[in-house]
């Protein structure tokens, strides 16, 4: 089970990226101490603080038919359904402060071909700046589609890339309450480091490149 959660570690999944925060990080693929809880019928891990950013995670076994399971089964084992939320202070002082959750899925487990699902959604409320202090809201909601997972290899090697689908991810920001701007990105995988991204803004429309390896985003 070990292996299957270090699938997540794609580096189309955690690194960082045109389309918004990582949609995965170590504390989602680290499993250490995580045990079945027979009353909560799901996997439940240590909760994690850092510097007051608190976060916590369970997960499910879940059968082909989507009925759960209370250990792996490498034979019978379908997916693995990850729940987890991350609530606290993103910057020194407080000056922003996050709630988000988290719904993850890796599927296909009984096939050759790995693929993810998932859903997240974060509040991060704050003011703008020391100086002016006006209040901020960011709402991002950030859905991963499909995304095909290339072959696991423990052996080191190039990272290897999602071989389809896409993470899209929309973030709304209010200034003192009014709605100042959203703005949508829709990223697209095709087995290589070099991802098709969609960012639309108001009217405008921008498509681009960006390389995963390097980080820079080219747009047209």
């Amino acid at each position: 089970m070990t292996q299957l959660f270090a699938e997540l570690d794609s580096p189309g999944l955690t690194g960082p990226s045109a389309y918004g925060m990582a949609v995965t990080s170590h504390a989602i693929t680290n499993i250490s101490g995580c045990s079945y809880s027979t009353s909560a019928q799901r996997f439940v891990c240590p909760d994690t603080t850092v510097d007051g950013l608190k976060f916590t995670k369970s997960f499910t076994l879940n059968d082909g038919s989507g009925a759960l399971q209370s250990q792996f089964n490498p034979t019978t084992t379908g997916a693995i359904r990850i729940q987890a939320t991350l609530a606290g202070p993103l910057s020194p002082g407080g000056r922003l402060v996050t709630n988000a959750t988290q719904l993850l899925e890796l599927g296909g487990l009984r096939t050759g071909t790995h693929v993810v699902n998932g859903l997240s959604r974060a509040i991060v409320t704050g003011v703008t700046d020391a100086a002016t202090g006006q209040p901020v809201t960011h709402n991002f909601t950030t859905s991963v589609q499909d995304l095909v997972l290339p072959k696991f290899s423990a052996t080191p090697g190039p990272p290897a890339w999602p071989t389809s689908g896409h993470i899209s991810a929309i973030d709304s920001v209010s200034v003192q309450g009014a709605l100042t701007s959203v703005s949508n990105f829709d990223a697209r995988f095709s087995g290589t480091s070099r991802v098709t991204v969609a960012i639309i803004q108001g009217n405008s429309t921008k498509y681009c490149i960006m390389d995963l390896a390097s980080q820079p985003l080219v747009c047209l």
